[in-house]
């Protein structure tokens, strides 16, 4: 009998279930005592009655009163279900095997009063559909995608069966049934009859709302088609075409109302999934604009959930994703704020329970953060966020036992660092960190040589070598790492030619290596680099002219090419290159380090072709604009040594323009500024090459508009700063050429 099936099955499943099996029983054996009461009451009724039509019309009467008892006892026994469902998922979320055992419990508790032979109608059949979707989608977040496919059978049986009874709503929910069996098909390796599946159902839901444009239920089956058909595209290798259909999705889901928290969920999951395609794209505006309605959407479940721990690490992950999109739009700020949203929503949720991998999420959230503080011209707070990053990875990559993924992640996060301790002057730490990261590649190196990731990581640490190198007066040795680091590069764009992310890099070692080919005297071969450099960076923004940082990475190659065309005498040439880029820079929006560093470099340039046209005004007005402009950077980054580099280099420029326009009193007191400071570099640094380099310049200077004595000790002072670099190769060709003009005309005078 049902009864007593019911007790041996409950009595069988006790110990994994002992927290379910009262409500259920409790509820099933309220359902049977209603029946046995109804059947008491019929036979009372039926000995009573003599006729056989009233006797049948009473049987068809208690039947239909015994099966809306049955199902109002099914729909709370569901809801019940489907929140005991929810609350394991935020519960276990660390422990799949746990977490799969009890839904495979929760989903035989369900099915259990079908083995009775009685249907799933009207309302609780919807529910009882909610209740298997929040059990496939629970099966496939753990990876049991067989056990998924078989709960999604079941929700398709179903789904059928409440469209035969032609119940409504029944012919979207059978769509929404042929969606889970699909996902569930995909993840089991059946991608091909996954695609069939869902290209049928798009195509169904289109066809019902051509004549039922309003009906929001097919509209939300009809973008839940969508995420997995996309997910399906790009595990094939069609990226593009993923994230149109993610798109598509996005579109969809903006025209269904937001009050129903499986739609916002779903809402949420695509967006969250195009903004990391969007991410890997370099599509910088795209991903901006999903990422903050993916942080909307979460930001209202976790409104709705406020115990739900998914909804808000998916938050955490919208605001990381925005914070990225921002900083690479140069937009440093806004991308603080929502990257300081992401590590607080990141830190209170490892507070409450450790997860699985402890401080990965956290990571990323800190090397983001490292970044933008990089950016916004605080080094020394990037190198404290960024040791942090680091500490975390290397727990990771202890706990995962030499994971290649953990070892490409820790070597990032060393880069990273190591940058970071760059701009604040710990040079040796630097250095370790570097050290470390190619030592840890190294063991990768050695079982896949041609991985595009390892190839792309060691190439990132040769960079970093480079860009130490060349700060520390060493072009040559810098030299071989940018070489190297872009040869490297040129293979994996080769090998994955439409990758944003490795011309973006590749684009950045060319400046190096320019820079590096300049200071070592091959000016033609820099001027190649640079060339290929803006080639890159052009079709880069072309890709994206909305994108505020690529116009700015546009200009800085323009810029560099200009002053390698001006070194090879090419002063026409160069024009059109400065002109270009002073059209691209934006100092009024986005007053950053790097935007202020390149308007100033412009400037100055300007200035140059001014001064050599003869006006002296104009080259006056332009170099006291990047004085201007170095001296805000330079006060807004204390800790980086080299800044004041960079103002002395601006301050002596205006001396030479009030020096060209006889303005000998107001030239000194330049020249003497730019002296005063730098000693203070040279004298806690002998090493400082170009601080070195540029109180020798200033001496010069200065002795050019003194007399006599003083005039004498200036230049003694400077011979004295400058030989040891001129015998050990360390000044730029420019550098050389300026330095004849002025010991030329000292002796001259």
């Amino acid at each position: 009998m049902p009864d007593t099936a019911h007790d041996t099955h409950g009595k069988a499943d006790g110990r994994r279930r002992r927290w379910l099996l009262p409500a259920g029983t409790a509820l099933v054996a309220v359902s049977l005592g209603l029946a046995a009461l109804a059947g008491a009451a019929g036979l009372t009724a039926w000995r009573d009655l003599q006729d056989a039509e009233l006797r049948a019309a009473l049987a068809r009467q208690k039947a239909a009163e015994l099966v809306d008892a049955q199902n109002d006892m099914r729909l709370t026994s569901v809801r019940l279900i489907a929140e005991a469902a929810r609350g394991l998922r935020e519960a276990e979320p660390g422990d799949p095997e746990a977490l799969g055992r009890n839904l495979a419990a929760l989903g035989e508790l369900l099915l259990r009063p079908q083995a009775l032979d009685l249907e799933i109608r009207g309302e609780a059949g919807g529910a009882a559909l909610d209740l298997l979707e929040e059990a496939v989608e629970t099966l496939l977040d753990v990876g049991q995608a067989e056990r998924a496919r078989e709960v999604s059978e079941q929700a398709v049986a179903l789904a059928e069966r409440r469209t035969e009874a032609d119940e409504p709503g029944a012919s979207i929910d059978r769509v929404r049934a042929r969606v889970l069996l699909a996902r569930a098909e995909w993840r089991s390796g059946g991608a091909d009859a996954a695609r069939g599946r869902l290209e049928e159902a798009r195509r169904e839901l289109l066809a019902h709302l051509q004549e039922n444009p309003d009906d929001a239920e097919a509209t939300a089956a009809l973008a839940d088609t969508l995420l997995p058909l996309s997910r399906i595209l790009h595990e094939a290798g069609e990226e593009e075409a993923a994230i149109r259909v993610a798109s598509a999705g996005a579109g969809v889901w903006s025209r269904v109302p937001g009050e129903n928290l499986r739609w916002l969920e779903s809402r949420g999951r695509l967006l969250l999934q195009l903004s990391e395609w969007r991410l890997e794209a370099g599509d910088t505006a795209g991903l901006a604009d999903a990422a903050g309605d993916a942080a909307g959407t979460w930001a209202a479940l976790a409104e709705a959930r406020p115990g739900s721990r998914a909804a808000r690490a998916a938050l955490a992950r919208a605001h990381l994703l925005q914070g990225r999109a921002l900083l690479a739009r140069g937009e440093a700020e806004r991308a603080r704020e929502a990257l300081w949203e992401a590590y607080a929503g990141q830190r209170a949720l490892q507070a409450e329970a450790a997860p699985r991998e402890p401080g990965v999420p956290i990571a990323s959230t800190l090397e983001a953060l490292g970044a933008a503080a990089t950016e916004a011209g605080d080094s020394a707070v990037a190198a404290q966020v960024l040791q942090e990053a680091t500490r975390l990875r290397r727990g990771e990559l202890e706990a995962a036992r030499d994971d290649r993924s953990a070892v490409l992640r820790l070597s990032q996060s060393l880069v990273a660092l190591g940058r970071a301790q760059v701009e604040t002057g710990a040079l040796g730490a630097a250095l370790d960190a570097y050290e470390e990261s190619l030592r840890r590649l190294g063991e990768l190196e050695a079982q896949e040589s041609e991985d595009p990731a390892i190839r792309t990581a060691l190439a990132d640490v040769w960079q970093a070598i480079g860009e130490l190198r060349l700060r520390e007066g060493q072009a040559q040795s810098a030299l071989a790492f940018f070489e190297q680091a872009a040869s490297a590069l040129r293979d994996v764009v080769q090998a994955q030619p439409s990758a944003f992310e490795p011309q973006s890099k590749l684009a950045i070692t060319l400046l190096s290596l320019g820079e590096a080919r300049a200071d070592t005297g091959d000016t033609a071969r820099a001027a190649e680099a640079y060339r290929d450099l803006v080639e890159i960076r052009r079709a880069l923004s072309e890709a994206e002219p909305a994108n505020r940082a690529r116009r700015q990475a546009l200009a800085q190659g323009l810029v560099r090419l200009g002053e390698t065309t001006l070194r090879l005498d090419q002063p026409e040439a160069a024009r059109p290159l400065y002109a270009e880029a002073a059209e691209l820079v934006e100092t009024e929006r986005s007053r950053t380090p790097a935007s202020l560093r390149q308007a100033s470099d412009i400037a100055a340039r300007l200035g140059d072709f001014a001064l050599s046209d003869g006006d002296t005004d104009e080259a006056l007005s332009r170099y006291r604009q990047a004085l201007d402009m170095r001296e805000e950077i330079s006060a807004a980054d204390e800790a980086n040594a080299d800044l004041p580099v960079a103002v002395a280099n601006a301050r002596s420029r205006v001396g030479d323009a009030l020096r060209t326009g006889g303005r000998i009193d107001e030239a000194r007191q330049s020249y003497e500024a730019c002296t005063q400071e730098m000693r203070p570099l040279v004298e806690a640094d002998r090493y400082h090459v170009r601080a070195t380099r540029q109180l020798a310049m200033c001496l010069y200077k200065l002795a050019v508009v003194l007399d006599g004595e003083r005039r004498e000790a200036a230049q003694a002072e400077a011979e004295a700063l400058i030989t040891p670099l001129v015998d050990a190769e360390l000044l730029s060709a420019e550098t050389r050429q300026e330095l004849d003009s002025l010991q030329a005309e000292l002796s001259a005078s």
